[in-house]
């Protein structure tokens, strides 16, 4: 059977939080941008760390449920580091910013996260990929997936997430 590798070495992992309606201790939310009527995403102060919960809450038409709090980890440096890297990566090739085409940037080291940013099309938005943690799913397996979060554009840039992380009022929270 193929086996994924880590490129980097990984971080330790954090609290998990498996339900953002019951943190654990040491966890408080920071802020939530809501995606839709049963989805957003939640930024959670944890034990000294950053966890970004991508969150869905629905009921199936069948009248199951389906509850996923999915979790990305990193520094507090990231909300300063992402602004940055995003303007940075839509940057034109001639003002200096990445070649014609390009969909991902490359790694960065951010406080000992190896983070990268991805272009999406399907919903429109950006993917923040962490390299240095394992995603929660797979600690167990004995192949590796790096943890990632989805922004969409209407989140990012409508939904005020972006403003947000670039207004700094999230420094008085941590």
């Amino acid at each position: 059977m193929w086996k994924k590798e880590p490129i980097y070495e990984l971080n330790d992992p954090v609290t998990k939080i498996s339900d953002h309606r019951n943190l654990p201790i040491g966890c408080e939310v920071l802020a939530s941008f809501k995606r839709s009527e049963s989805s957003c995403i939640i930024f959670t102060k944890n034990n000294g760390f950053l966890s970004i919960l991508d969150m869905t809450d629905r009921i199936k038409k069948d009248g199951t449920p389906v509850y996923i709090c999915a979790q990305t980890d990193v520094t507090f440096k990231f909300l300063d580091w992402f602004p940055r890297a995003l303007n940075d990566f839509v940057r034109p090739p001639a003002e200096g910013g990445l070649h014609a085409g390009a969909m991902i940037t490359q790694d960065e080291d951010v406080e000992g996260e190896m983070l990268c940013i991805v272009r999406i099309s399907i919903p429109s938005g950006y993917e923040v990929m962490n390299r240095s943690r394992c995603n929660w799913g797979f600690l167990e397996s004995n192949t590796f997936m790096e943890q990632s979060v989805e922004f969409e554009d209407d989140v990012l840039f409508d939904g005020g997430m972006l403003k947000w992380m670039e207004s700094g009022e999230w420094k008085a929270l941590i």
